[in-house]
This record gives structure tokens, sequence and C-alpha cells, in this order.
């Protein structure tokens, strides 16, 4: 057996441990960091390679991390996953494939604001879906904005968003949610936790994205423990039937979009106590049915969208807009109208 070249032998040593420092790098992250508005980007395999080590996660106001949109590796998230950053406030983490939110998940973030985690996993198997726990959002309590969309999932415990008593917007869209009262805005007098004071009402939540889910009904207090929603987004769902009272209690609601769902009708008193409603959107549905007084009300209403709907010109009588001395904007096309009567906007300004 021949000797090894003592200057090959070094050679080879030296290109494994640039190899390995290579790798061990692209393991841990690919960060870009931003002084002028204390912004940390990474781009990362899995969230077990954070950026942890990267000094300037310290002094971040805006961390930013994104996975791989390429890989199936599963991330795992740990109770204090992000540990202690009192500078932090917005954390996004995109593309990571996440199963499971633990308790606790964010609890080292007090001064957090705006979070948003979409594992995009919709694009992904079905059979992967996010699951969080009634103290995932510890210590969240100066949280405004919460986004979840796109995680395939199919509810919140009933006490998770109690953690969050200042959210003014919470986005669920894209998910696997079937009914409006799995996602924790429901009193049902029974919660765990809850205190006589109604801590877990979200007097503060302003803006509800629910759109593209397989909700099929909208009920009476699915929404009661967040009074104060404004804009209510519900579109592309498989709701087919609205109660009368579903919107009872909502006195602010300004925007409500039912498009694209299974609607044939609409109750002649859905919108009695929706007397704010500007805008409406009710297009791409099946409607067929509507009846005279449906938007009776409806005073401070400037836009009202029902295209691609069943409507014949019969079911537009003279009286079926004729509160409505607000609006600016009605979108009818896509129907089945073969006249519009005379007085059937004789009262718009």
């Amino acid at each position: 057996m021949g000797l090894v070249n003592p200057i090959s032998l070094v050679l080879l040593v030296s290109g494994l441990l640039l190899l390995g420092r290579w790798t061990l790098a692209q393991d841990i992250a690919d960060c870009s960091w931003e002084p002028l508005t204390a912004k940390l980007s990474c781009n990362l395999k899995t969230l077990q390679t954070g950026p942890a080590v990267i000094p300037q996660v310290e002094n971040s106001k805006i961390l930013d991390m994104r996975c791989s949109d390429l890989s199936l590796y599963e991330s795992l998230v740990r109770p204090d996953q992000f540990g202690t950053l009192s500078n932090l406030d917005t954390l996004t983490v995109d593309y990571c494939k996440i199963r499971n939110l633990p308790d606790g998940a964010f609890v080292g973030l007090r001064n957090l604001k705006r979070l948003s985690v979409q594992g995009h996993l919709s694009a992904w198997s079905g059979s992967m879906t996010m699951q969080l726990h009634a103290n995932t959002l510890k210590n969240l309590d100066r949280l405004e904005q919460l986004d979840l969309s796109d995680n395939n999932i199919w509810g919140l415990p009933p006490t998770t968003l109690c953690k969050t008593p200042i959210l003014r917007s919470l986005n669920l869209t894209r998910n696997n949610i079937v009914e409006v009262s799995e996602i924790g805005l429901t009193d049902n007098n029974n919660l765990e936790d809850s205190s006589e004071d109604g801590e877990c009402q979200l007097l503060h939540l302003k803006v509800l994205d629910l759109s593209y889910n397989k909700i099929s009904s909208f009920l009476p207090r699915d929404l009661s423990l967040a009074p104060g929603i404004r804009e209510l987004n519900l579109r592309g769902n498989r709701i087919s039937v609205l109660a009368d009272q579903s919107l009872t209690g909502l006195w602010s609601l300004s925007s409500l979009d039912l498009a694209s769902n299974q609607l044939a009708a609409v109750p002649p008193t859905f919108f009695a106590q929706a007397n704010n409603l500007q805008k409406l959107f009710l297009e791409n549905n099946t409607l067929s049915l509507l009846a005279p007084d449906t938007f009776a009300g409806l005073d401070n209403l400037l836009l009202l969208n029902m295209s691609r709907n069943a409507l014949t010109s019969h079911m537009l009588t003279d009286s079926v807009f004729s509160g409505l001395s607000k609006l600016v904007a009605l979108d009818l096309s896509h129907n089945s109208l073969s006249r519009i009567g005379q007085g059937l906007f004789r009262n718009q300004t």
C-alpha cells in the first residue's frame, strides 16, 4: 500500500472543511438584514434551522421567515420557539409545513402586533393540517393582526383567541372550517377558562376573513363574541342556509361578502338589523327568490352586487330597491332579466 501524499491529504481535509461549512451555512439560514427598518429576512429549509444564531435577530422589529416551497420537510415548532425577542412587533412565517402550534409557541414575543403563519398547505396533501391549542397564543395580549390562512385548519379551540384581547383583524381564509362556530367566537355559555367579566369577547375585532373554507351555514350567535366586526368575508364557501337573525348583534357591520356560495334565497328579515351596511356582495350564487322588503332598512348601502345569479324580471318589483336611497353602484349583470321596470330606481338620488 503506497503512502498518501501529505499535500494531497491537506487539500482533501481543507476541501471537506469548506464543504462542511457551506453545508452548515445552508442548513442554518440564508438571511439578509435591513438596518433602516430593523428587518431580518431568512430563507430556511425548515424552522429547525432558524435564525437564532444570527446576531441581528435580537434587534429585529420585523422577522420574515420563509421555508422552501419545494421542500416536503415538516417544520417542528416547540414551546417558546422564538425565545425572548422584546423588540419584535411583526413575525411572518411563510411556506413552513407545520402540523402543530403548541401551547406557548410565541410566549417570548410579548410586544408582537402582527403575526402571519401561512403554510400554503392546500397546495400539498390534504392530510397535512395545522392544529392550534388553547394557549398557543399565550402572552400575545398586544397582537392586533393575526393571519392563519391556507393551513388546512379545521377550527380553533374555544379559548385560543382569549389570549389576544385587542385583536383587530383575523384572517382564516383557505382552510377547512365547516362551521362559523368552530373558530371560538360563539358564546355557548360553557367556555373553559372564561371569566365572569367576559374576557373572551373580542370587542376590538373589526375584520374577519373566512373566505374559501367549507362553511355551509351562517347561524344566529355564530359571532356573538365579536360584536364590533365591520368587515365580514364569507366568499367562496358552501353556504346554502342563512337564518333570519344571523346578523343580530353585529351593529357595526359595514361590509358583508357572501359571493360565490350556494344561496337560492335570502330570508326576508336577514338584513333587518344591519342598517350600517355599506357594501353587500351576493354575486355568483343561485338567487332566484327575492322578497320585496329584503333590503328594507339598509339606508346606508352604497354598493350592491347581485350579478351572476338566476334573477328574473318579475322578481324585481318596484319596491325591492325603494329603501336604498344612498345606493351608487348596482350590478345585476349575468342574470335572466328581460326588462327593467321604470319605477325600479325611483328613490335613488
